[in-house]
């Protein structure tokens, strides 16, 4: 029995609708697929965007901590810079007040012994010339034993003594007769005794000044060695500690000289990482964007799909 015209109608029919069917299931399946796709597109430039954005957080703390960094142990070195000539003055300060110091010291030495000395010849005179004296009174012994030896150490005197008018006392007391003068040491008793008097007042009046010069020059002497001592060690507690903050700013500028290198390494780094992440996200976006493009392009294909298309897909005979 041949199938009528309608039978190959519903044949048409049924094909036609199994195909539809199979066109939405596809469709359906396709929009499924894209959802999901869209869906892991969002969630991985979301992260990719989280990714840049710390980066470029990254970027700029590390560019900043650099900086930083660099300008503190520029600072410190700056420091150690301008202290270091400080430092250098301040020895050669000491330097210089240690020679002034042992220059003022021996001029001192030099300065006591010669009153010393003349204190030891005042007394020695004065010694002499009374005991001279005392034995012409007494007339136990002749005073001319004593005359030279008395006059020899006046004229030592006069030429030791520092006080010029206590000098020319003593010479002219000396030169007033040729009996007591350095030339011609001889005398009467009565000549002798007189100006003995008068050269032991002179003496004494010497040996009361030379005692107060000599206590004056050893206070002066006290005064400026305690005024060296202190200012040396001011200069020493100035040196010292302009030495520890020396070391102290190297340390530190040795510090924050490391840490800038490394957080110039970590910029490197976080610099490499940010281009890695923004090229990855450019990527990930062109990918998703591209895809959706094609997946529109594939669904209005598939609704552009005609009766005719149909046909010209599945051969119909109607017999």
């Amino acid at each position: 029995m041949e199938a009528g015209p309608s039978s190959g109608v519903q044949k048409v029919l049924k094909l036609l609708g199994d195909l539809k069917g199979t066109v939405e299931k596809e469709t359906a399946a396709a929009e499924k697929d894209q959802e999901e796709y869209a869906d892991w597109c969002i969630k991985v430039t979301t992260e990719l965007e989280s990714a840049v954005k710390y980066g470029q957080e990254k970027v700029e703390e590390y560019a900043a901590g650099q900086e930083s960094n660099n300008a503190k142990a520029a600072g410190h070195a700056n420091e150690v810079s301008n202290l270091e000539p400080q430092i250098a003055k301040l020895g050669e300060d000491q330097s210089s007040a240690e020679k002034a110091r042992k220059e003022e010291h021996a001029a001192f030495v030099k300065e006591e012994a010669e009153l010393v000395e003349a204190d030891a010849m005042l007394k020695k005179a004065y010694a002499v010339l009374k005991r001279s004296l005392s034995f012409a009174q007494s007339g136990k012994a002749s005073h001319n034993e004593y005359v030279e030896e008395v006059v020899q150490a006046l004229g030592s005197i006069i030429a030791a003594t520092g006080n010029a008018d206590n000098g020319r006392k003593l010479q002219a007391l000396l030169e007033m007769d040729d009996s007591m003068s350095l030339k011609q040491p001889q005398a009467t008793v009565k000549n002798y005794e007189s100006k003995s008097g008068g050269i032991l007042d002179v003496i004494q009046k010497m040996q009361d000044e030379n005692s107060a010069h000599l206590g004056s020059i050893r206070e002066a002497e006290m005064k400026a060695r305690h005024s060296y001592e202190m200012v040396m060690q001011d200069m020493k507690n100035q040196q010292k500690t302009m030495e520890a903050q020396v070391a102290s700013n190297k340390e530190e500028g040795a510090k924050a000289e490391a840490a800038a290198n490394q957080a110039g390494a970590d910029l490197a780094q976080a610099q490499d990482n940010l281009k890695s992440d923004e090229a990855d996200l450019g990527a990930k976006k062109a990918g998703c964007k591209k895809a959706a493009k094609e997946f529109d392009e594939r669904q209005l294909a598939r609704k552009a799909l005609t009766l005719l298309e149909y046909e010209r897909r599945v051969p119909i005979s109607v017999g």
